[in-house]
């Protein structure tokens, strides 16, 4: 069963740099087609409203900044609380003395 035609085939096949880069080759035309559809969400105007001033779910900017602060510092003040109160780091030279000198009777790792 075929996927696609022959013509899309030879067009694929066309394109330079099979041998070297196989599939990777095809990387700047999608570089090239991201920043053609940011560019144009930037500066068409559909109506009163373009995709720069509000993000596609409707959130404006500012929201989402602050959105996005509130959660950063929620998961640095989780993280530090998790930290103080289970104390990781405290018995990590015992880890480190176990993995550099670990007992005669354990097989090597893999």
């Amino acid at each position: 069963m075929n996927l696609y035609s022959g013509s899309v085939r030879r067009l694929l096949d066309s394109w330079p740099g099979k041998r070297r880069f196989g599939i990777y080759r095809f990387l700047p035309l999608f570089f090239v087609l991201g920043a053609a559809l940011e560019f144009s969400m930037i500066n068409w105007t559909v109506g009163e409203t373009n995709f720069w001033g509000i993000m596609p779910a409707g959130v404006s900017w500012g929201q989402y900044s602050k959105f996005l602060a509130s959660a950063m510092l929620a998961m640095m003040a989780g993280s530090q609380a998790v930290h103080l109160y289970y104390k990781p780091l405290e018995d990590l030279p015992v880890y480190i003395e176990r993995e550099q000198h670990p007992p005669a009777n354990q097989q090597p790792k893999r």
